[in-house]
């Protein structure tokens, strides 16, 4: 790996009887230049899992997008991490991503000038559904879901 991704860490999982089959699990710190190396190992993924490409494309667009807002609005740490966690379920991919910032992201009204703000709005179109749980006392976990595996049952 290049200096830029020094504090990524790989996990590997055993998938829990009854539950998601865990695809990925990266714990990056909350830096700009690490998100592109987030948004990579998240495509990579994907792909050896066979998943259509265009599917990949959304996948490493809302892992960019969930990260990036974490990079722009953790105020609470002062070395923040996002972990990166995707699993299948049946047909469906669930991408999370977790942090320590207890603020619950909300999609904000924009104007055509407005230079920031439309990572939510792009995770929503993006994602058949999406939405924020609250880890106590301080975090929250940002999940959306898309069908990446059409021909497989939907176990939701």
């Amino acid at each position: 790996m290049d200096e830029s991704s020094k504090g990524l860490t790989l996990g590997a999982f055993l998938e829990p009887e009854g539950r998601d089959a865990p695809l990925m699990c990266v714990r990056v710190p909350a830096r700009a230049e690490l998100v592109s190396a987030a948004r990579a190992i998240a495509g990579l993924t994907l792909k050896a899992h066979g998943v259509a490409p265009a599917v990949v494309v959304a996948a490493e667009l809302i892992v960019s997008e969930v990260a990036t807002n974490v990079v722009f609005h953790n105020k609470w740490d002062l070395d923040p991490v996002i972990v990166l966690i995707m699993s299948k379920a049946g047909s469906v991919l669930r991408i999370e991503a977790v942090d320590s910032e207890p603020a619950i992201p909300k999609i904000r009204e924009l104007t055509a000038d407005s230079e920031s703000g439309r990572g939510l709005q792009i995770v929503q179109a993006v994602s058949d559904r999406w939405g924020v749980d609250l880890i106590p006392p301080d975090g929250k976990v940002v999940w959306c879901e898309l069908v990446a595996w059409p021909d497989e049952t939907d176990q939701r």
